[in-house]
């Protein structure tokens, strides 16, 4: 007999479950967090929102994690329109010095063409299915075990192929475009796909 009654037990679960959710899309409105350092002690800075005394929390702000947690001394924070003021300008430049770098450079390494591989998996799928419809047919494979397995089989068949059209369809940008792109787009992109 179980200690705790299963309808006890699915509630706890859903409540866990929205509690992770919750608490994973709040941390996302936290961009910079641990990823900025404060310039007095060098400690990190974690997000979070003032609460005042009266009225709704007030704007995201970035706190030293000395002055805020630790109480060692006052002050050390800064709002996060501040920081993307410097964070934006800064990110540039460093998209135009790749860029530079890249145009310096020569091209020696030729990229991977990863469809030959993919064709030799697909070969070997389709060697395995021989293999266990011949096991199947001689009778040493069960029928349920031998469809799940032709299931597990056609299931790869179906992701390579799908792959290998994928890369055949696919156009192949700049790297030095797709900088540039990330950082036109930056404003539209979501929070975790800045940080």
């Amino acid at each position: 007999m179980p200690l705790i009654p299963e309808g006890m037990w699915q509630g706890y679960q859903s409540r866990r479950r929205d509690r992770i959710k919750r608490s994973r899309a709040e941390s996302t409105e936290y961009l910079l967090t641990g990823s900025i350092y404060c310039g007095i002690c060098g400690s990190k800075a974690y997000g979070g929102r003032p609460k005042p005394k009266t009225g709704p929390r007030g704007a995201v702000t970035y706190s030293c994690k000395q002055a805020a947690y630790y109480h060692l001394r006052k002050g050390g924070y800064v709002k996060k329109s501040r920081i993307m003021e410097h964070l934006l300008p800064w990110l540039e430049t460093i998209a135009q010095e790749i860029s530079d770098l890249a145009d310096q450079q020569p091209t020696t390494v030729k990229p991977t063409d990863p469809t030959p591989g993919i064709r030799r998996a697909l070969i070997k799928v389709d060697r395995k299915r021989d293999v266990l419809t011949g096991k199947m047919l001689d009778g040493l494979l069960p029928d349920n075990v031998y469809q799940r397995l032709l299931a597990d089989l056609d299931a790869d068949m179906e992701r390579l192929t799908k792959r290998l059209e994928d890369l055949s369809a696919a156009v192949r940008t700049n790297d030095d475009q797709a900088t540039a792109e990330l950082i036109r787009d930056w404003s539209k992109m979501a929070l975790h796909t800045q940080r």
